[in-house]
């Protein structure tokens, strides 16, 4: 069965970045961008704390003829 979905990224958390809680018990960086202001979910991994955002690009995972799983980028 095949999907297509966005994959989340685990970024390093920006140095100029606030983290607060928020009601619902999760953590959140805030930062400035620019002009814009910034907002990700955090999350500790083995490497650390991390930002989670999505991907810009949709990936497809399929079956492919030999039966391993493979993802590519759909580049939209």
């Amino acid at each position: 069965m095949s999907r297509v979905y966005k994959k989340p990224l685990y970024r390093p958390v920006p140095e100029n970045a606030t983290i607060i809680t928020e009601r619902d018990g999760k953590n959140y960086a805030c930062w400035n961008n620019g002009n814009r202001t910034m907002q990700a979910e955090v999350v500790e991994t083995k490497n650390g704390w991390r930002i989670v955002t999505e991907s810009e690009f949709y990936i497809a995972r399929f079956t492919d003829a030999n039966g391993r799983f493979r993802e590519r980028s759909t580049g939209c």
